[in-house]
């Protein structure tokens, strides 16, 4: 397609363009949120990650404010909806927050009461 685009005449080739990088941005951003339903019923948004939604968030309210400020829809639109699915993620960290991210990675198999056996991090347990 960049070829394409790049020695074509015509002008709704990159317009073309611009539309499948918009769609393949909505698509990565939005893509945590098909665990929504999960998340909602099991009232734990730890598939959710954190640091990545506020990276995120934050990288698209600026590429929508330098839309804004050049007066480029392909930058201002899906940046902007960008970062309200980030912000739609945020919300359910927040508002859930993220129970299993904080298990302990060992396990207890029971103490040692003379038979050899007693907890044994995960790491070590083969399968």
């Amino acid at each position: 397609m960049i070829a394409y685009v790049d020695h074509s005449s015509d002008p709704w080739a990159e317009d073309a363009f611009g539309l499948a990088c918009c769609l393949v941005t909505l698509l990565f951003l939005g893509s945590p949120l098909s665990q929504i339903g999960n998340v909602i019923r099991l009232q734990d948004a730890s598939v959710l990650l954190p640091s990545v939604a506020l990276l995120a968030f934050f990288n698209n309210l600026l590429w929508s404010l330098y839309g804004h400020l050049h007066n480029d829809a392909f930058m201002l639109f899906p940046n902007a909806i960008g970062s309200a699915l980030c912000a739609v993620q945020l919300g359910l960290i927040a508002y859930y927050g993220r129970a299993a991210a904080n298990l302990p990675l060992t396990a207890t198999i029971k103490p040692d009461d003379g038979d050899g056996v007693e907890s044994v991090p995960m790491t070590e347990i083969s399968t």
